[in-house]
């Protein structure tokens, strides 16, 4: 399986004097095409898992990471 490039919303402009930043107030959703095997047939079953990794900031950017399946 893979997935493409993410589709991103609008970023938003933040403002510290002198410095500047963009990136997401509150949540953001982020949305990916996933392409399957190639192999695989109609009402096939199977696990799908990601690994999503991301920065939650305020004063400070502090990186997360989580490891999801869906069965």
């Amino acid at each position: 399986m893979r997935s493409s490039a993410h589709v991103s919303p609008a970023f938003l402009l933040f403002a510290y004097s002198p410095l500047s930043n963009y990136g997401y107030a509150e949540h953001a959703l982020l949305l990916t095409d996933l392409q399957l095997a190639a192999g695989l047939k109609d009402g096939q079953k199977g696990d799908l898992r990601a690994r999503v990794s991301w920065l939650v900031c305020k004063d400070i950017s502090i990186p997360q990471q989580a490891d999801g399946k869906l069965a």
